[in-house]
């Protein structure tokens, strides 16, 4: 028989292009099992190294809640690696730790505080009062009576309309304010009280607002010693009396500054009065890292020597020397050059049995950052 030498030439290309086409396919699919596969093992080293993270936060917040010591104060709230490793895990991190409650917070303090926090920063306290005290935060309008904006994050002050203007004092000033502390009663004027309540959901009308005021400035003094938030405010004779429930959450009457972490410029806000020593008051960081204050007494001494022998007796219901709300932040190193971040704010205070403290988580964030970015930002 004679073969048609087209016709066999043609099945023979046909053949080939078959083989080409599922060569190609295979290929492909060996890629896409290769891709998978490798996506996989990213996945799961992500959620690993994110385990890891949370496990390490349990480790922080067990070691907060069963912490017994008298004081807290640099050097001694080090997260000791040991710790971890005698608990079997071994994974390398770094833990950091800070007293974010000892930090400034305008959302919480009157006015006349910022003007002495930001005494060496004249034009940084005009943009901040401008802006609180504004309804229309594009084109500052008269100010209002009652602040009128609220601060979320400390970064949202960077990224205001004219920040530029307070660009110089950003990196000095943005580790010194927060946006978790509460409120101190011993610290409210009549117009952040005002404030606070309208948070509650209280609505009064414009002669209310400012017999209110008036009552909580006339009257703050009679109240400046440690009692219950209704037995407090029930001594400031105001016009409406308000849902003390509502404001509980939002009020403290427990001092949460602690003097072994405060900035000199916060202490010399929340003082108020005029240093007799300035020199003594900023070698106060120095002082908090050398020879901390572990008693009252000391602090005192510190106090009369920078304020003077007649500064307030109730200025110590500012102060705790056991720091209630806590900065943590984990980083895990991860690969190509990049870290996770798990970044995090506690509050602890006393459990009822007192035989350990409660933690309550207020923030938490989670993030890959590009090695040698801070990743310092919070958020909920």
């Amino acid at each position: 028989m004679v073969l048609n030498r087209g016709n066999s030439g043609a099945v023979l290309l046909a053949v080939t292009w078959v083989l080409l086409i599922l060569t190609g396919i295979l290929i492909t699919l060996g890629y896409q099992v290769q891709l998978e596969s490798l996506l996989y093992s990213r996945y799961k080293r992500e959620l690993e190294t994110k385990e890891a993270a949370r496990n390490l936060l349990q480790l922080v917040i067990h070691r907060l809640q069963h912490d017994d010591s008298d004081y807290d104060a640099p050097g001694t709230i080090d997260f000791p690696y040991a710790l971890a490793a005698e608990l079997g895990y071994t994974y390398a991190a770094e833990v950091e730790l800070w007293d974010e409650g000892s930090r400034f917070n305008l959302n919480n303090t009157p006015a006349y505080m910022w003007r002495s926090f930001f005494e060496d920063a004249p034009g940084y306290y005009t943009f901040v009062h401008q802006w609180f005290f504004s309804g229309d935060v594009s084109a500052y309008s008269t100010p209002a009576v009652v602040r009128q904006n609220y601060l979320f994050t400390v970064e949202e002050l960077y990224r205001l309309p004219g920040a530029e203007a307070i660009a110089t004092y950003e990196n000095m000033l943005r580790p010194e304010l927060t946006v978790f502390n509460p409120a101190l009663f011993y610290l409210l004027d009549g117009e952040t009280f005002l404030a606070l309540l309208k948070q509650t959901g209280e609505n009064y009308s414009a002669s209310t607002e400012m017999a209110m005021i008036d009552a909580f400035n006339r009257n703050r003094w009679n109240a400046m010693y440690q009692a219950s938030l209704f037995e407090l405010v029930g001594r400031l004779g105001l016009p409406v009396f308000p849902d003390i429930a509502k404001l509980e959450p939002l009020v403290t009457t427990e001092g949460f500054l602690n003097p072994n972490f405060i900035s000199p410029r916060h202490l010399n806000a929340v003082i108020g009065a005029p240093p007799a020593n300035s020199v003594r008051l900023y070698e106060l960081k120095t002082i908090q890292e050398a020879t901390p204050f572990t008693r009252w007494e000391y602090f005192d001494a510190y106090l009369k020597e920078v304020y003077g022998e007649n500064y307030p007796a109730y200025v110590r219901l500012y102060f705790t020397f056991k720091t209630r709300i806590w900065g943590v932040r984990i980083r895990i190193m991860g690969e190509s050059g990049t870290n996770f971040c798990l970044t995090a704010v506690l509050e602890r205070s006393k459990e009822k049995a007192l035989t350990s403290w409660a933690i309550k988580i207020l923030s938490l964030r989670e993030e890959w950052v590009v090695t040698g970015e801070g990743g310092t930002g919070l958020g909920e």
